[in-house]
């Protein structure tokens, strides 16, 4: 910065220095004065009143002072549009690279360049400049414009190719991977080659291309193999597992199937084992549920039904021993008569469930047992019922108790709220309690039917201390933000986008908000003490702006709040409400 001002006071000592004499000779000269020199350094000097007569001297000086500065405001005016014609083609630039983002088909972009360059180009012609500033500019505006289409053409085109290698390699992946070996399915394969390599060539150097091709070869067949995992799992992991002790030092086999490759393809095969004893256990545990009641209800035809379940026929056999043995009971007259014994273990079981030391499934396939036994049941109808509704209802709602505990102590712990319930820092914790929830949930959802009830809790609080920042942290991370926000709003300023701006500008007033929220909560009750003659929404307009913000409420809700103290509620009052939503 200082070599900067160096130059810049040489570069106004040499071009400024006859001024500053010409402005001292202005008041002291009695002879004619220089008008380049003079006369034009400051033209508001020589109002239109009889005491510039005496500096202007004649006629001739007058015009001559006209004359330059018409000359003078032409070149501004040059200037001046010239740069406005260089950032508005600049303006366009960006706008069609935007377009092309926001609208990927490339059939598109032409006639979005069109109706852009049209736009700009109005604004061109209305700027004033000199015939010869139009001349150079108009050279300028046309080359501009034939490299922009030349440019949108050219993205289009390529846009097109690799739009055309992705449909080909997609094709070639699908033909592969439902290959049944016939030569039909080969010379399709064959094309599809042909079409991919075509395209590869449309883009790069035919050595490039062929190395494509390989990758391209390599990654279908492992595609094929991936779809033959699903299908026959067994087999494929017994294959690969053999392909994998072959590979030896060569690092691929004849298919291009490295020894990671084979890894995957014997992993998606288990995964496709996983997912189809997941679909047949929630097939089967319907099928049970259908059975026990057409057995309950005494229905006819419930042997046909347990026989087209897709339960095995082990399990088939003890059903229709059940329901025999139920007909059998029926016929006779005999009532059940539970077993307390039982009973009392199976409610002590639901409690195992919430605990983690039974599975759920285990314990219900207990109370079918007892309730079923085809000689000696001892669980009546209605003791099972209830069992069946109370494991699930006090699954349910340890589900949601331990769920909501973790919620409201993480919430405790991640924002620190006063004894009002106000948070400080209140952007900076709020993102991060987000944080936490995202990670929160996302542990619930991969456990999946694996959750333990009693896992929740301490999970979700062993998560919640991820997250947990200090004060110093805290602070640096608000700094950061803010540094952050002050630099996307220059930007957006710097882009004409003032709506941005705003928008960046209103973030960084809700930070400094929560920087001191206690306080700037004190400071607004005491303002709104001496507003007495306002309405309590006008009062609290502050404070409303403060809960708005700690509390993430929505315009609506906020509208509810001032309704609720224009009624005659107290602030108290307000905040207990908001708190206990």
């Amino acid at each position: 910065m200082a070599v900067v001002a160096r130059l810049l006071h040489r570069h106004q000592e040499h071009h400024l220095g006859d001024y500053k004499v010409a402005r001292v000779e202005r008041f002291t000269a009695q002879g004619e004065i220089p008008v380049q020199q003079a006369q034009l350094i400051d033209p508001g000097g020589f109002p239109a009143d009889t005491s510039s007569a005496e500096a202007l001297k004649t006629a001739a000086n007058v015009t001559k002072v006209m004359a330059e500065l018409a000359k003078r405001r032409q070149a501004a005016q040059d200037s001046t549009s010239a740069t406005k014609a260089g950032h508005s083609r600049t303006l366009a630039e960006l706008e069609i690279q935007q377009f092309m983002v926001d609208s990927p088909d490339p059939n598109t972009w032409e006639d979005g360049l069109a109706k852009i360059s049209a736009k700009y180009s109005a604004n061109y012609v209305s700027l004033k400049m000199s015939s010869k500033t139009r001349e150079e500019q108009d050279i300028e505006q046309q080359a501009h414009n034939n490299e922009m289409a030349m440019r949108v053409r050219l993205a289009a085109t390529n846009q097109d190719i690799k739009n055309d290698i992705t449909e080909a390699k997609i094709n070639l992946d699908g033909l592969i991977a439902n290959d049944d070996g016939s030569k039909g399915d080969a010379d399709k394969i064959d094309k599809a080659l042909t079409s991919l390599e075509d395209a590869l060539l449309r883009e790069t150097t035919p050595e490039i291309a062929a190395e494509q091709m390989e990758e391209a070869l390599s990654a279908a067949k492992k595609g094929f193999w991936i779809n033959q995992s699903r299908l026959r799992p067994d087999e494929i992991i017994t294959q690969m597992q053999k392909k994998k002790k072959g590979l030896g030092k060569k690092g691929e086999d004849e298919d291009g199937l490295s020894a990671r490759d084979m890894d995957d393809i014997i992993g998606s095969a288990y995964n496709a084992k996983a997912l189809a004893r997941k679909s047949l256990d929630t097939e089967q545990e319907a099928n049970r549920d259908e059975i026990s009641k057409a057995i309950t209800v005494n229905d006819p035809s419930t042997i046909s039904l347990i026989e087209s379940s897709s339960l095995d026929e082990t399990e088939q056999w003890t059903w229709k021993q059940r329901y025999h043995g139920e007909q059998e009971r029926r016929a006779k007259g005999l009532d059940i008569i539970t077993d307390n014994t039982i009973k009392t273990e199976l409610n002590n079981d639901i409690f195992r469930v919430l605990t983690g030391d039974a599975i759920k499934s285990d314990i219900i396939d207990k109370a079918v047992a007892a309730r079923y036994n085809p000689t000696n049941p001892t669980l009546s109808e209605g003791d099972y019922q209830k069992f069946l509704t109370s494991i699930n209802a006090q699954y349910e709602e340890a589900y949601k108790g331990g769920m909501s505990k973790v919620n409201t102590d993480a919430r405790g712990i991640l924002l620190q709220p006063d004894s009002l319930g106000f948070v400080r820092n209140a952007p900076i914790r709020f993102r991060e309690f987000g944080k936490f929830q995202e990670a929160w949930m996302e542990w619930v959802r991969s456990q999946g039917d694996k959750l333990k009830i009693a896992d929740i809790y301490p999970e979700g609080m062993r998560i919640a201390a991820l997250h947990q920042k200090s004060e110093k942290e805290i602070e640096r991370l608000e700094d950061e933000l803010g540094k952050e926000l002050e630099e996307r709003e220059a930007d957006a300023k710097e882009a004409g986008n003032e709506e941005n701006a705003k928008i960046f500008r209103d973030e960084q007033k809700k930070l400094n908000l929560g920087r001191s929220v206690t306080a700037g909560l004190k400071k607004a009750i005491a303002e709104a003490e001496l507003k007495k003659i306002l309405k309590p929404s006008e009062k609290f307009k502050n404070q409303i702006d403060i809960l708005k913000l700690n509390f993430n409420l929505s315009k609506a809700e906020t509208d509810k709040a001032r309704e609720f103290l224009d009624k005659g509620a107290t602030l108290d009052q307000l905040l207990k409400h908001l708190q206990s939503k």
